[in-house]
């Protein structure tokens, strides 16, 4: 009896201690999870936006400029980002995702489930100085307007 007496306290201290250490590491976790989330998401609006630009673009094929978003055939409720752009010139639709310092994901973090979306279309990429670089590897030796934003997620749709 006195020994488990003597025990009870330091398995009392022990578990305490295992808390604690458990509850700093989940918000960790969470961090890395919700900023996975958040590029999935934002991967599944780009899918949704350069479809949508691209739809417009088939239906309205002389189109020249930025296509305002009240335009675009998208679903009910959906808030398009301000980083969010699109032009049409020559005949190609370009849409991006502008870099800002507000984004807490890397371009990569965005651009793979959207290759995985696309079935891994060669349409979607980074601007890298002026080049268009596509996820797959695959160099397409693509040259991007200056219009699009430099680092920005990338997609193009001709006519």
């Amino acid at each position: 009896m006195w020994l488990l007496l003597a025990i009870l306290p330091l398995a009392l201290l022990l578990g305490g201690i295992s808390m604690t250490v458990s509850r700093l590491s989940v918000p960790a976790l969470g961090n890395a999870n919700r900023i996975t989330l958040e590029a999935a998401n934002e991967a599944t609006l780009f899918h949704l936006y350069r479809e949508a630009v691209a739809g417009f673009l088939d239906s309205n094929p002389g189109y020249g400029g930025s296509i305002p978003v009240s335009s675009l055939a998208l679903p009910p409720g959906t808030v398009i980002p301000s980083t969010f752009g699109n032009t049409v010139s020559g005949g190609v639709a370009w849409a991006w995702i502008a870099p800002s310092a507000s984004l807490v994901w890397s371009p990569d973090a965005v651009t793979g489930p959207e290759f995985a979306r696309s079935f891994g279309s060669l349409l979607v990429g980074v601007n890298k100085n002026g080049t268009f670089d596509s996820p797959s590897g695959i160099s397409v030796s693509i040259g991007v307007p200056s219009f699009v934003p430099n680092g920005a997620i990338v997609s193009f749709w001709e006519v």
